[in-house]
Parts: C-alpha cells; structure tokens; sequence
C-alpha cells in the first residue's frame, strides 16, 4: 500500500474543507459537500457523483490511516478522468482487477452492480469477504 491517495495523474486539490458535525472520513472515503460547504460521506449508493476524494494532510501529520472527526478540516480532491489513486473498498466486497468499482454509500466503494453508474477500474485484487474483513484502500483507476 502506497503511503498517498494521489498514485498518478491529474486532480483539483480543494484545501482545508471542514468536516461535518455528523461526519467522520478517512482518507480515500469518496465525498461531497453539503449545502453549508461542509464535507460529507458521499451517500447514494451506486449513483453519478463528483469524484471528490478525501486526501491524506501531511501538512498536519497525517497519513493514509488517519480519521478526520466532526469540526476538523481536511483537503479532498476531485480526481480526473485517466488518473489513479487509492480509495476505501468497503468491508465484505471482492474485486478482481478490471472490476469496475462505484459508491458503496457512507463514502466508501463497493463493486459494480447491475444498473449502478461505474466511477473507477480496480487496478488491483482485494477479498474482504472475511468476517474479520475491515474496510481497505485498493488501487483504482478514474473514468
């Protein structure tokens, strides 16, 4: 696992969004913001979304590992057609590479399913189908 978001290709770096009071997100989890411009897990399952990633902030010491809670800032990017970076495949979700991946609701990705909007390619293989499976970070690439 890679120690970025980023792995290659273009993206809209947004600097020191404020995290929602309800929200929690780590770094890869897909967002969007709400009315009050505040950053939010993406929510909607499957649907057409902008492809705002939440970043790792080295600039506060944090890593790919670390959790921004209600009331922090972080920075988030919108992510370019063609470019590749590591997001959150959700717990209990086997992707081979090629598997196109989408929203899982609650920021995270899930494989592709029938009548969902495809958002990226997994580059890599990941199994979390374990019952002691935790959410993982796979390599994608961005339609």
């Amino acid at each position: 696992m890679s120690n970025t978001i980023i792995l290659s290709g273009g993206y809209k770096k947004i600097q020191s969004l404020t995290i929602n009071s309800s929200a929690t997100l780590k770094p890869g989890m897909i967002a969007a913001l709400n009315s009050s411009g505040e950053l939010i897990a993406q929510a909607t399952k499957g649907a057409a979304c902008e492809k705002l990633v939440i970043l790792e902030d080295a600039l506060q010491g944090k890593t790919v590992n670390d959790t921004y809670t209600a009331g922090t800032v972080a920075d988030a990017a919108v992510i370019f057609p063609g470019s590749e970076a590591q997001v959150l495949l959700k717990a209990g979700e086997k992707v081979v590479v090629g598997d196109y991946v989408t929203g899982a609701g609650a920021g995270k990705f899930q494989k592709l399913e029938a009548s969902q909007t495809p958002l990226a390619v997994a580059l890599e293989a990941c199994d979390l189908t374990e019952s002691d499976a935790t959410d993982t970070l796979i390599a994608v690439r961005f339609l």
